[in-house]
């Protein structure tokens, strides 16, 4: 009798130990699948591709207006990189070569000139001490139109930095990426006050608006 309870004994204490351990490995197994299918970081990096801004091929025009009129123009992209997964941009930098400024609407090359020059002057962009401006993409959201996103992110220009929404239409095809939008910024946020009504008064028709039209098409591949 005394050698059937030690059997009956170490047969239970067997199955208690195999349930054990078996227990813990599909517990493992369940936890090695879950953080390879939520892993974050890793999955990321694996699906993430890097777009690059086709320079030649992209557009930014500009427009500024004031009391007795306006002026529209163009500016060039100098570099730039979008990160995109799953057809979603992720983020990115684009680089602005603020010397490239241009105006479009002056036919006087005198008057293009004189408009030229005082707009890369510290009364404006003072582009001898910031040759490049910024926008680093922060996140996108859905927008109020259709296939219309929102690329939220920071626009460091003359040394100040601040966010900017911009409403944009992107569009995948193979290995391209494109994306137009339209926004209007605050040059004063960017301590541009030449002409503002906010900082000096009595201006009468020499008064420059705050508000700039921008307005972006931009080409990208990987």
């Amino acid at each position: 009798m005394m050698k059937q309870s030690h059997l009956k004994l170490l047969f239970i204490f067997s199955l208690v130990l195999l349930f054990s351990c078996e227990t813990k490995k599909q517990e493992s197994g369940t936890s090695d699948t879950t953080a390879t299918a939520t892993g974050g970081n890793a999955v990321s990096q694996e699906g993430e591709a890097v777009y690059k801004v086709d320079t030649a091929n992209s557009s930014i025009k500009w427009t500024g207006k004031k009391v007795t009129g306006k002026h529209n123009g163009s500016i060039k992209i100098q570099s730039g990189e979008l990160k995109v997964v799953n057809n979603v941009i992720t983020g990115g930098t684009i680089t602005i070569d603020m010397k490239s400024i241009k105006n479009e609407d002056l036919t006087d090359k005198e008057s293009n000139q004189k408009l030229i020059g005082h707009l890369k002057s510290p009364d404006f962009f003072d582009v001898e001490k910031h040759p490049t401006a910024t926008f680093e993409i922060q996140r996108l959201d859905a927008g109020k139109a259709e296939k219309e996103e929102v690329v939220t992110g920071k626009l460091t220009l003359k040394g100040k930095t601040d966010e900017i929404s911009v409403p944009v239409k992107i569009n995948h095809q193979g290995n391209e990426l494109t994306a137009k939008g339209t926004t209007v910024i605050d040059r004063t946020k960017w301590d541009i006050r030449y002409g503002s009504g906010k900082f000096f008064e009595n201006l009468g028709d020499k008064a420059i608006y705050d508000e700039v039209d921008i307005e972006f098409d931009l080409k990208a591949t990987k």
